[in-house]
Parts: C-alpha cells; structure tokens; sequence
C-alpha cells in the first residue's frame, strides 16, 4: 500500500521508499559517528560519497513523495500545504543555526575552526527565499495544522 506504486486513494506514493532511505542515511552517519567523526571506516573505505549518495536518495524520495501526494496534501492543508513546509523548514534551519552558534561559542577552539563564522551557507538563504516569492505568509508560530489566522 505505501510503496512506490500505491494508488494515490489508497495510500501515500514513495512514504516507504522515504523511510527506507532515510534508514541508509542514518547508517552512514551513525557509521561516521561511531569514527569519532572520521570519515575513513575500518575497512579503509571512504564514507564521504555514501554520505552525499544517501542524502541525494533522501532528497529524491522526498521529493517523490511530495509530488506524487501533492493533491493529498493540498486538500488536507486548505492548498497551503507549501506554505507549511517552507515556514517549518525556515523555522528549524534557524534554530538549528542557533544550537551550532551557541555551542561554538562556549568552545573557543572549534570557534577559530569554524570556516563560515560569517554567514550561513547559500543554499539557506535559498530556501528562505520560497516562501516569500511565492507570496505565501509565514505562520505567526510554530505549530502543525492550518493557519490560525485563517
């Protein structure tokens, strides 16, 4: 029912391939974790292009998975599905900024080695941007569901 074929009526296109994928993902970087960080693994391999191999997977099983329930998610969000996620995404990259800066800030060390202590990188500023061309409004706060204010 949730695989890559389910009939849109029935159940949600891609749902499954999204866990499946994103299951990878955490194995690689629990893999790189259990390294300390090291990305050469015991057995010498690199994990530097699984990593990127399995987050374009997730990307693209996300990607799937909205295109292919778009109409689900439009008629169960009032149309304002897009909205939703661009402010949650805008919200959490903020946040998630936030908890980098603040840790960097108590070590000085990881501070000065830092290589973006500037700005964030570009593809943040990037994703911002969608929900302002698009005309769409955040949300005044940082909840699921439909617009309070409608």
């Amino acid at each position: 029912m949730f695989e890559i074929g389910a009939e849109v009526m029935h159940g949600w296109p891609g749902m499954a391939k999204v866990i499946e994928e994103m299951g990878e993902l955490q194995t690689i970087m629990a893999k790189i974790m259990s390294g300390k960080g090291d990305t050469i693994y015991w057995d010498e391999s690199n994990l530097v292009y699984p990593l990127l191999d399995e987050i374009a997977d997730v990307q693209a099983a996300l990607w799937f998975f909205l295109t292919m329930n778009e109409g689900r998610l439009r008629e169960e969000t009032m149309g304002d599905y897009r909205g939703i996620l661009d402010h949650r995404t805008r919200a959490k990259q903020d946040q998630f900024m936030e908890w980098h800066w603040d840790q960097l800030r108590e070590d000085p060390q990881a501070l000065k080695e830092q290589r973006r202590v500037d700005e964030p990188p570009g593809w943040i500023e990037d994703a911002r941007g969608t929900a302002e061309s698009h005309g769409q409004t955040p949300r005044p706060d940082d909840t699921w569901g439909p617009d309070p204010r409608c």
